[in-house]
């Protein structure tokens, strides 16, 4: 994808990063280079506070999280009317079925697994912003 297209597509987009390592700050200066307005939650509970707060177009949240996992995290905002159309993104460290299950049932609109890159997280979420097809996932 080019980086140009890519840009545009995720510029003034509000994005909420919601992990506790030292992977955050390079996702935060990744997004703000992409033009994206990001804020920031260190666990689940102030996640859900910051959705309330800024309300995200994306949220992007660690599956390992304290107090409130991600995956805790991505149902609490899919469930409420007010919140179901923002996006959520689970970052999990492995990529096994358990996981892609749990997403899915968490109502997760994409799961990223592995290793994590700047590359990859721009690159899923311009996948993200893109028109779907009927019955299209990326979980």
């Amino acid at each position: 994808m080019a980086t140009h297209a890519l840009s545009t597509r995720l510029a003034d987009n509000k994005v909420l990063l919601v992990d506790g390592s030292q992977e955050l700050s390079s996702a935060q200066s990744a997004l703000t280079q992409a033009g994206c307005k990001v804020y920031v939650a260190a666990d689940g509970f102030e996640a859900l506070s910051e959705v309330v707060q800024q309300g995200p177009d994306i949220v992007i949240a660690a599956t390992s999280l304290p107090r409130l996992n991600g995956f805790q995290v991505c149902a609490l905002i899919k469930r409420r009317r007010r919140f179901a159309g923002t996006r959520v993104v689970l970052w999990a460290a492995n990529d096994g079925v358990f996981e892609r299950a749990r997403a899915r049932i968490a109502g997760s609109d994409a799961l990223l697994a592995g290793p994590w890159s700047p590359e990859r997280l721009l690159e899923a979420l311009g996948a993200l912003l893109e028109p779907r097809r009927e019955g299209q996932t990326l979980v």
